[in-house]
């Protein structure tokens, strides 16, 4: 019997260096949303009546309002800053280089 040979390695070692990418731009990054005060003032308002529901002897019709206002202020956030696009007047991230309705390049 035999035994099994090894795959050549050599075969690999000879290969034509390949060319380099070019560097990627950064992408930029999205600006997290920013809660405002109307989130601020539903999830205040939204604990206090579920706390209130919950010492007041799990009262569940109190602590549910409660909850739907937590739940609302939560989903209350401020948008990011946008601008307009000079070409088409389309509204726009305030960080793009190139309006995405019209592709014109934005000035800086």
């Amino acid at each position: 019997m035999g035994t099994i040979d090894p795959v050549p390695q050599a075969a690999e070692k000879h290969q034509p260096p390949s060319r380099p990418e070019p560097p990627k731009p950064k992408p930029i990054p999205v600006p997290p949303p920013t809660m405002g005060l109307a989130g601020v003032l539903g999830i205040t308002v939204g604990l206090l009546f579920f706390l209130a529901g919950a010492f007041g002897g799990w009262n569940l019709l109190t602590m549910g309002i409660g909850a739907a206002f937590i739940a609302a202020g939560s989903r209350a956030t401020k948008k990011p800053p946008r601008k307009l696009c000079p070409a088409c007047r389309f509204e726009i991230p305030l960080e793009a280089q190139l309006c995405g309705h019209c592709r014109t390049e934005q000035p800086a």
